[in-house]
């Protein structure tokens, strides 16, 4: 499962420094940083490589199957060596009972300290030795999408020890480092680059509902702002709760039938099913997942809505002219996840054909979500955001009629789009001209 096949799911990291082109030299680069055989010693806890992106063990470091219209397409190997706790308490336990057997006429319980000691160092040396050969190692492979030109890094890597092993070998044997991009760095790119920086350091999260009852005022903060609490336990920027408001940003529009049709000189259309996960923003009145066709209906997620719960992650079907795709988002980490990619009606003859094709549906799709979330960065920092403020929060209050009423005459899907997931919800083209 990942961007050869399967449902894709990635976050996005910037590539500071490095090769600026994926050529034959980038390859033999990645290749150079494969793991190697283990070295003396007590092996290290964790060891990290680059593989080719077939498989764990695929070594065919080749550019002609590797490279991809300017991108290159390879995998992270992360192995863990670690002797599991049971068997540890195990090859503990038998080398107790050998010496009860031998000093205490079997009875555990007349095995004096020194004994225990000596058999628990027995016990240790005897996993450093399982370790050694190999034993209680566990290997992980993930999938990596560099696209060399646009200095942009996509892959299914969350956790903070996977985001370490890639940085340690972007910056080891490719002279680059990697910038996780949630949703507050993607805006920050976007406003600096447009010399709107100190616009983007003033934005503070939105107050579209007053706080709930079971609020409490935290001392030294403005009670009258959300107080957005899952960006100081899980996100990496200050701004990240710009991506939860880009999620409510596109609810509010698919649900008042409103929006442009052209983003980044397509038509992009829009609609919202199978997932809603929600958080209340005033870390007060806990959290919320909803499941099913058109959970974004439901009268709980106008509750939710009424109520200070913001969207942490929606479903939606995103259609470009070109290509349709379920698929999930995470506001505040930018995560993509579960994009699955329709089949083409006619299959390519060779598989690196097949790939390419994969990847140019992504290409489109990605940059699609990326224009559209450019075009609410915009729209946040800019002088029009307070008249867009107070209509989302009456329609959150249900002053526009109800969260849950479904909308009529929206834009319909692309083909493309109407055959990738079944019984849609009515979809309404987004976007910004």
């Amino acid at each position: 499962m990942g961007f050869r096949s399967g449902a894709i799911a990635y976050g996005r990291f910037l590539v500071h420094g490095g090769p600026e082109e994926a050529d034959a030299a980038l390859v033999e680069r990645l290749a150079a940083g494969r793991l190697g055989p283990m070295p003396p010693g007590d092996p290290p806890e964790t060891r990290s490589g680059f593989t080719a992106g077939g498989h764990v063990l695929d070594d065919g470091f080749e550019p002609g199957r590797m490279i991809h219209d300017g991108e290159v397409l390879f995998g992270l190997r992360v192995d863990r060596h670690r002797v599991p706790a049971e068997v540890r308490r195990a090859l503990r336990a038998r080398a107790e009972q050998a010496r009860a057997n031998e000093l205490a006429g079997g009875d555990l319980a007349m095995l004096g300290r020194g004994a225990r000691r000596e058999a628990r160092e027995e016990a240790d040396e005897q996993c450093r030795r399982e370790l050694r050969e190999g034993r209680h190692r566990a290997s992980k492979h993930t999938e990596v999408l560099w696209r060399v030109r646009d200095r942009v890094v996509l892959a299914p890597v969350f956790s903070d020890a996977g985001v370490t092993a890639l940085r340690d070998l972007f910056r080891e044997h490719l002279d680059a480092s990697l910038e996780p991009l949630g949703a507050g760095a993607i805006a920050r790119h976007r406003l600096e680059s447009a010399g709107r920086g100190r616009d983007y350091e003033d934005l503070r999260p939105s107050p579209f509902t007053p706080p709930p009852a079971q609020a409490e005022p935290e001392a030294g903060r403005d009670p009258t702002l959300p107080l957005v609490p899952w960006i100081a336990t899980v996100s990496g920027e200050a701004q990240d709760f710009l991506g939860n408001e880009f999620l409510l940003w596109l609810w509010w529009r698919i649900a008042t039938g409103e929006g442009a049709a052209n983003v980044a000189g397509g038509r992009l259309e829009l609609s919202l099913d199978r997932l809603v996960d929600m958080a209340c923003a005033w870390d007060a009145t806990g959290t919320q997942a909803l499941r099913g066709h058109a959970p974004h209906r439901l009268p709980e997620a106008a509750d939710a809505l009424r109520g200070g719960k913001w969207p942490r992650k929606l479903g939606m079907l995103l259609a470009t002219a070109q290509t349709g795709a379920p698929l999930t988002l995470q506001g505040d980490r930018f995560i993509v996840g579960g994009l699955a990619l329709p089949k083409p009606e006619d299959m390519p003859p060779t598989e690196h054909e097949t790939i390419s094709l994969r990847l140019s549906g992504l290409r489109d799709l990605d940059a699609a979500i990326l224009s559209l979330y450019h075009a609410f960065v915009d729209l946040r920092a800019g002088g029009g955001w307070p008249s867009v403020r107070g209509s989302m929060s009456a329609w959150m209050r249900g002053a526009a009629g109800g969260v849950g009423v479904p909308v009529t005459g929206g834009v319909r899907p692309t083909a493309a789009a109407a055959n990738s997931v079944a019984a849609p919800s009515e979809p309404v083209a987004v976007g910004a001209e």
